[in-house]
């Protein structure tokens, strides 16, 4: 990459990791004040209808995905023009599809009780909670088209801290109403009213930063654009439904055979997994936009090379943090919200392979996605949805929880794991693929020795209090680090990064 691309790359990365981490800290500081103030069920209830939200993604048709890769070219070339018309196009498109959430949402109503196995009957207006969460997703949809134009302009960190600092205070302001009022609703309530208000600011300042944006007289889209944006939307949306099936109906799943309770508690487990891979999802997607730039202007030569130093740095943050997981998972829940929420360890590893093979496939994504390559595996996520289903249900019956997980490992491995590096090898890196599965299984092997000394390690440390988990904390950031930097103390791209990490403050600070 150029000094520009990886300088907005960087900042991208920085701002991202950032905010997004003292998010996730508030959040979790939420949740502890959450479990003590109201019952198990509520817990098990706020899971479930966050994930039957979440289902609602796929009304968006892969529109989001098809406005960013469209805007590459014009942002590049400077043709406002261009980009009026892609903008108001998504207006459209994006007020249709919040318009369809609100019919299926409010349609949904009646048959709430068949994603309960039980309906709890300690809490009261439980269609009118479910409707609010209908209304708070609802609203995110208006005005959220213009943050596509920030990420296409390779300032997508503005939107971070913008909507992260909101996201803050709403945590603030959430956990003082629970602790004074102890009503969910009321939460609930807060939580709309700053959905609303960070959207209209983070509007607002699209127009301020591109005032083109105000501007009605605008051109309509030739053919061929739309036709190219409805045929990258139409393979997003396959996509989306393989996303959903996978991260949005474990939940539901397991609320369905085992129980609001059960599904509390591992709501608790997926909360830490999802916040760190959400972590390391925003850090790579930082480099989805210099990725679109490189791939529309680099050599072929100069694409592997980065791809293959993106991979190197996928492997090393997906292991490091796969391996804290694994030793760290069962001593921070006991902290957080207490011992009587812990679940089995069987549990703990499947939800570890489940973030590490998520996590891994992070690069080949990005790229993927960064040249708008959705089409070539458009049917991918139609079977990934169904191997998960079908296993997940069906284990789920047999082993329980971890059945559910269990289903998620199965999906990934007979259909993701292969076919996503294939479609980016065969038609954007134009080499065979087999270095490919070749550096994965060295790097997972690697993992497992890393992760089996830091394991046997932590567990020598005795008890499980506050003490016990921060040495266990620092054996889990030296001893990985330490196995994967004597091995690769070699290798070219761990010499990139040390260059890269000790060259870029001196051109931050020149600039």
């Amino acid at each position: 990459m150029s000094d520009s691309r990886i300088r907005n790359s960087i900042m991208n990365m920085v701002s991202t990791f950032g905010s997004t981490l003292a998010y996730d800290t508030g959040y979790f500081v939420l949740r502890a004040v959450f479990v003590r103030v109201l019952s198990e069920e509520y817990l098990g209830l706020e899971g479930l209808f966050s994930n039957i939200l979440s289902l609602f993604s796929l009304m968006e048709l892969g529109i989001g995905p098809a406005l960013v890769v469209s805007l590459y070219k014009p942002v590049a070339e400077g043709d406002t023009e261009k980009i009026k018309s892609l903008m108001w196009l998504y207006r459209k498109a994006y007020h249709a599809v919040g318009c369809c959430v609100a019919v299926v949402g409010v349609g949904l109503t009646p048959f709430l009780s068949y994603f309960m196995k039980t309906v709890p009957e300690n809490i009261p207006h439980l269609k009118g909670i479910y409707l609010l969460y209908v209304l708070n997703t609802l609203l995110s949809y208006f005005c959220i088209y213009k943050q596509s134009l920030f990420i296409a302009h390779q300032k997508n960190y503005l939107v971070t801290l913008w909507y992260n600092s909101a996201r803050l205070i709403m945590l603030a302001v959430q956990a003082g109403i629970l602790l004074v009022t102890h009503n969910f609703i009321v939460y609930l309530l807060v939580q709309i009213i700053f959905t609303r208000g960070s959207n209209i600011f983070i509007s607002k300042k699209a127009d301020q930063y591109y005032p083109y944006l105000k501007d009605r007289n605008i051109a309509p889209l030739d053919t061929d654009t739309k036709r190219s944006i409805w045929k990258y939307a139409y393979a997003s949306t396959l996509h989306g439904i393989g996303s959903a099936a996978v991260n949005s109906t474990d939940q539901i799943i397991i609320s369905a055979f085992a129980g609001l309770v059960s599904g509390g508690m591992y709501s608790n487990y997926t909360m830490v997994t999802n916040a760190l891979r959400s972590i390391i999802q925003k850090i790579f997607t930082s480099f989805t936009a210099s990725v679109g730039d490189l791939n529309a202007s680099a050599g072929l030569e100069h694409l592997r090379t980065t791809f293959y130093r993106m991979l190197f740095f996928n492997f090393w943050c997906s292991s490091f943090v796969s391996i804290g997981i694994f030793c760290m998972i069962q001593r921070f829940v006991t902290l957080w919200v207490g011992s009587s929420f812990l679940l089995s360890m069987d549990v703990v590893l499947c939800l570890t392979l489940v973030f590490y093979l998520s996590s891994m496939r992070r690069t080949v994504l990005i790229f993927n996605n960064a040249s708008g390559n959705y089409y070539h595996d458009r049917f991918k996520p139609l079977a990934e949805a169904l191997v998960n289903l079908a296993a997940s249900v069906l284990l789920v019956q047999w082993r329980g929880t971890v059945g559910v997980a269990l289903g998620t490992i199965i999906s990934s491995l007979t259909v993701c794991f292969w076919i996503e590096p294939y479609i980016l090898y065969k038609y954007i890196l134009h080499e065979p693929c087999r270095p490919y599965f070749f550096l994965v299984l060295r790097n997972t092997l690697l993992m497992i020795f890393a992760g089996g000394i830091t394991y046997w390690l932590c567990e020598m440390v005795p008890g499980r209090g506050i003490f016990s988990f921060i040495a266990a904390f620092f054996i889990c950031c030296a001893v990985p680090n330490l196995v994967f930097s004597l091995v690769y103390h070699r290798n070219e791209y761990f010499h990139y990064y040390i260059a890269l990490a000790m060259s870029f403050p001196r051109k931050i600070f020149r600039r």
